[in-house]
């Protein structure tokens, strides 16, 4: 129970500050926001300034909200968030509307949601480096953790045996080893064949049989070698914090490389589903976010913060991708508009390609939950 309220605090984290990122760019640019909810319909309970009084209320009907006031609302469903912008959908030419605003204001709002989901990952990963991470290591130090599980890939043996990121390696069929490499050799030759593991999970020592597989299976698109592996991604690792502001600062660094990382992973994938028409890697929705929010947190508080902040970044970039109706979908609407001298694209052919977009992200939304449900068993 307390994995599942882990992962949904995750979710709901991430949520509140990417609609927040858009309700503070509406706002600053006098757009009014109709309702800012956490979860989406149906609505629990609202609050409302209504006749010069904030008013809470229960379910669908609100009050009548004032002038320009925002109904804030907790929905039922907790995967998503609403920021709903007057004239969002409309055409209108109404001054506190989202459709009459100059196109640069549109990009700005548009791209508010990724830039709250930056600030959140700068500040999580701030208060994680002044908190004392596990950082890879060239050396052994005192505060050595030895070698640590950094990564492990979906669907992999070691996944699907349960080891998760932060698991130390202390034995492997009872033998102890002092780098990664002689850990690697190790499993070289063992495919198919099991192999025990003695984990060090926070307090807990843990043992896992597992079986290694040939690379080229494990890493489809990316390996095309036969020695085998488990799927996981090793380092040796030592608990370092940082003092203010030093911490701010390698938390931007660290932010902005992930970005980049992320991007770059991006590209890969659509590089190789075009050359070889195979889709490496593996995506999560919502319910793998949950499962691994919960998972992680087992490690510690520092461990959960660190997987939010990887999570929001993810989530950033991903919305700003140029596919309607994502947020990044809009900055190219945008865009057009501006170059086309303030003429909008008509409002049936955006209405068109948003729908078109719609339709297929619910068909990824669906695969990608399936794929996070059976990955659960």
């Amino acid at each position: 129970m307390i994995i599942v309220i882990y992962g949904f605090l995750a979710l709901s984290v991430l949520v509140f500050f990417h609609e927040f990122g858009h309700f503070l760019l509406a706002k600053s640019f006098n757009v009014c926001v109709e309702e800012f909810s956490i979860g989406y319909p149906p609505r629990l309970i609202g609050l409302v300034k209504s006749r010069g009084k904030y008013r809470i209320f229960f379910g669908k009907k609100a009050p009548s909200p004032d002038k320009g006031a925002t109904i804030y609302s907790l929905g039922l469903i907790p995967f998503g968030g609403l920021n709903k912008l007057k004239d969002e959908i409309e055409r209108s030419k109404s001054k506190d509307g989202y459709s009459s605003q100059v196109w640069w204001k549109k990009v700005l709002i548009a791209l508010g949601g990724a830039g709250g989901n930056i600030v959140l990952a700068i500040i999580v990963f701030s208060l994680c480096l002044s908190l004392g991470v596990p950082q890879v290591v060239l050396s052994d130090t005192t505060t050595s953790l030895g070698i640590q599980v950094i990564g492990v890939n979906p669907g992999s043996p070691a996944d699907r045996a349960g080891l998760i990121p932060g698991d130390v390696i202390l034995e492997i069929d009872n033998q102890k080893f002092d780098s990664i490499s002689q850990v690697q050799n190790y499993l070289k030759d063992k495919i198919n064949i099991p192999v025990l593991f003695k984990i060090k999970r926070r307090d807990k020592v843990l043992q896992f049989e597992i079986s290694p597989i040939p690379a080229k299976k494990a890493f489809p698109g990316i390996i095309d070698e036969d020695y085998g592996v488990i799927g996981i991604t090793l380092a040796k690792t030592s608990i370092v914090s940082y003092p203010f502001p030093q911490n701010v600062f390698l938390g931007i660094k660290n932010t902005f490389y992930l970005v980049g990382e992320i991007f770059s992973g991006i590209w890969i994938v659509l590089k190789n589903l075009i050359s070889k028409g195979t889709l490496i890697g593996q995506m999560i929705g919502p319910v793998g976010l949950v499962s691994l929010s919960g998972k992680v947190s087992q490690q510690g508080f520092v461990y959960f913060l660190q997987i939010v902040g990887i999570f929001s970044v993810a989530l950033a970039c991903f919305q700003i991708l140029p596919i309607p109706p994502l947020d990044g979908g809009r900055v190219v609407f945008a865009i057009i508009e501006g170059l086309r001298k303030g003429k909008q694209v008509p409002l049936n052919v955006e209405i068109a390609i948003n729908n078109l977009g719609v339709i297929l992200l619910i068909f990824l939304a669906i695969f990608v939950t399936y794929k996070d449900i059976l990955r659960l068993f």
